[in-house]
């Protein structure tokens, strides 16, 4: 996922908004979740989308036929 950009420091755009990543991705109730700093300062857990889990190879995908 850190070639993906979710690595530390790193500024992401996800359900549009910007947030500035302060934690490596870690799992978390049966997803991977990232802790990262609002453009305000406030600290949150933000749960990383499905479908970049299954470009970074971290997420089975749909097997259907």
């Amino acid at each position: 996922m850190k070639h993906l950009g979710y690595f530390p420091s790193a500024l992401i755009r996800v359900y549009g908004q910007q947030f500035e990543v302060i934690s490596d991705p870690f799992p978390e109730e049966g997803g991977v979740v990232i802790r990262v700093k609002t453009k305000t300062g406030k600290i949150r857990t933000l749960k990383v989308p499905v479908t970049i889990l299954q470009v970074a190879g971290g997420a089975p995908r749909d097997q259907a036929a």
